[in-house]
């Protein structure tokens, strides 16, 4: 399945009646990871309408695939709008990549219809489908800079995260036995974590210090290591995402829900689960691995919906 990631750009603009050739823009904000904004300007008696895609830690070539539409909007909700189907981002260098239209709508038709005290609204949707390239934006950082502050070293995949010995073992039976309990590891300065990628590592210390970096794309490597780790807070926050904001097909959301023994998930799939096509949906795939009691339940489903 894949995940898509939806979000909003909104702005008034002034001075409609005094804009150039000059790209005039909306502030930055940051969506996933990404710095977006909007610009506009006047060219050839056309109201051209842009959208900014600016990652900022990016590989050589990057992409993101996605829907988009874009909007202008009077004061007396009157709306005019324009949309694209799948659109590309793909460069090869970390400018920004545009995409919009330079000839949106004809000039004195947005003077006449859309602007008001020299104003207009504009809005941009987006429905991302895919992000290629674009390296996850830290939300913390756990490098030599917070060396001073940190009693131990977990080198996972030869990167180094400096972090305290006491916060883990409050948060973790794993980290308690291993960093203050009667292992040698107990009394070195380095650790290493073996068959844990660097990346999930990451993201599982972001939400340990409370973070937002729960996301469809993150959760289930996250609640692989809380699992590992026993480290039950962050299980339920991971529980809590997928039964409120994550957009996973219910059968993903099953397996997960068995795999990491997460009931409240599991219940909420089967209330969830209404119609005969939602049951084969869940049972898409080989039956023979799913696990038992939920193959068990949705057969029984099956049979009701019949």
């Amino acid at each position: 399945m894949v995940i898509k990631k939806r979000f909003f750009l909104s702005h008034t603009f002034d001075n409609i009646s005094k804009l150039t050739e000059e790209r005039v823009f909306s502030k930055e904000e940051e969506f996933y990871g990404i710095p977006w904004k909007i610009g506009i300007c006047k060219k050839d008696e056309y109201f051209s309408f842009y959208l900014y895609c600016m990652p900022e830690n990016t590989e050589k070539n990057w992409r993101v695939d996605a829907d988009r539409s874009l909007k202008i909007v009077s004061v007396t909700g009157k709306t005019y709008s324009r949309d694209t189907c799948i659109i590309t981002l793909l460069e090869s260098s970390p400018k920004p990549a545009v995409y919009g239209f330079s000839r949106f709508i004809e000039w004195e038709k947005l003077l006449k219809d859309y602007v008001t005290d020299d104003k207009i609204i504009v809005e941009i949707h987006v429905k991302i489908k895919e992000i290629f390239g674009i390296k996850k934006k830290k939300l913390r950082t756990f490098d030599g800079e917070t060396k001073a502050y940190s009693d131990v070293v977990l080198i996972v995949e030869d990167e180094k995260f400096y972090t305290s010995k006491w916060f883990l073992a409050c948060q973790s039976k794993y980290f308690q036995t291993l960093l203050l309990g009667k292992f040698k590891e107990s009394g070195t300065a380095e650790i290493n974590l073996e068959e844990v990628k660097a990346s999930d590592f990451q993201n599982f210390l972001e939400v340990l210090y409370g973070e937002p970096a729960i996301d469809d794309e993150t959760v289930t490597g996250i609640i692989q290591l809380a699992d590992m780790y026993d480290t039950p807070t962050v299980i339920r926050q991971c529980e809590e995402f997928l039964i409120e904001k994550s957009e996973k097909s219910i059968k993903e959301k099953l397996e997960l829900a068995a795999k990491y023994n997460m009931r409240k998930l599991k219940n909420k799939c089967f209330i969830e689960v209404k119609t005969i096509d939602d049951v084969r949906s869940a049972l898409s795939g080989d039956p023979s691995k799913m696990d038992s009691t939920i193959l068990a339940a949705l057969l029984r489903k099956a049979v009701e919906k019949e």
